[in-house]
């Protein structure tokens, strides 16, 4: 718990300073979790596609 605040804390700091570094971080992170989604997604459809065909 004592790293989300750290996390937090410097977010805020950074965030009164340069506030697009902030946001910049946010969408680099929202579409890695995206990529990682769509990844998993695709990867399942597969699967259920190569299990209906045998």
């Amino acid at each position: 718990m004592e790293y989300i605040y750290h996390f937090a804390h410097i977010g805020l700091e950074t965030w009164e300073k340069e506030p697009i570094k902030v946001i910049l971080g946010f969408e680099i992170w929202f579409l890695v979790c995206l990529l990682v989604a769509w990844g998993i997604a695709s990867w399942r459809l597969k699967v259920k596609t190569t299990r209906q065909a045998s």
